[in-house]
């Protein structure tokens, strides 16, 4: 991010702690908000936000949209050819090829539970790929 961007960013978060809604509502009411941000964006903290995100917020919490859009920052997630490397060499490593089993396994690695393969972490699959290749050299 640039420095303007930084600034802008800064400035957003402001406004999202000085809006009229914050102020009345989900400032006394923490948890809520929390869960209104993770439900809307995938995070806990209007920190963690980008800038298309906190502008969705502010627009919301100052009245100027009736719902709150959901933005997710799909930047973070695993790419399609991620996900189709460790099906593949899911397919060669295991006994059991049932998704179900691939899930068990990125378990066993991340130790983080994913109800499918496509809200996977770019990191998480990238541990998961070095593994299965480490494993396939160990075969």
């Amino acid at each position: 991010m640039t420095k303007s961007q930084i600034k802008f960013k800064a400035d957003l978060i402001k406004q999202v702690h000085i809006s009229k809604k914050y102020q009345s509502f989900f400032r006394d009411n923490k948890e809520e908000y929390q869960d209104k941000l993770f439900a809307h964006f995938g995070v806990r903290s209007s920190k963690d936000l980008n800038i298309e995100q906190l502008i969705a917020l502010v627009d919301y919490l100052n009245y100027k949209t009736p719902e709150l859009a959901t933005i997710k920052d799909r930047s973070k997630d695993a790419t399609e050819r991620q996900l189709t490397v460790i099906r593949e060499l899911g397919q060669v490593y295991a006994t059991d090829k049932s998704e179900e089993a691939t899930r068990n396994f990125i378990y066993r690695i991340t130790k983080n539970r994913y109800l499918n393969l496509k809200s996977i972490s770019k990191a998480d699959a990238t541990k998961c790929i070095l593994a299965l290749k480490k494993t396939l050299k160990e075969k």
